[in-house]
């Protein structure tokens, strides 16, 4: 079972290697617009597809969750607990 610091911390990994020197060591927050951090569809594809292999869990397959409906690194990131919580309930 993954922890929501965890999962945190995996996504907000994946964001700095994404986007590399652009963002250097300026803090990340769950407030911060991904679009504002530079992302695109395609670095929002790598991430999803980056975390997708990390964690183990696809938040987007069942279509409870949208990729549109991302917006922020907390969305991000609740969108993995999300479905880390019911993955849990299944077992």
């Amino acid at each position: 079972m993954l922890t929501t610091s965890t999962i945190a911390e995996e996504v907000v990994s994946r964001i700095r290697e994404i986007l590399g020197d652009a963002i250097e060591d300026d803090p990340i927050t769950v407030n911060d617009s991904l679009t504002e951090l530079g992302f695109n569809s395609l670095m929002m594809a790598r991430l999803i597809v980056d975390l997708e292999q990390e964690l183990k869990i696809d938040p987007f397959s069942e279509g409870r969750i949208s990729i549109t409906d991302i917006h922020t690194v907390g969305e991000m990131i609740d969108a993995y607990r999300e479905a880390e919580n019911t993955l849990d309930d299944r077992k």
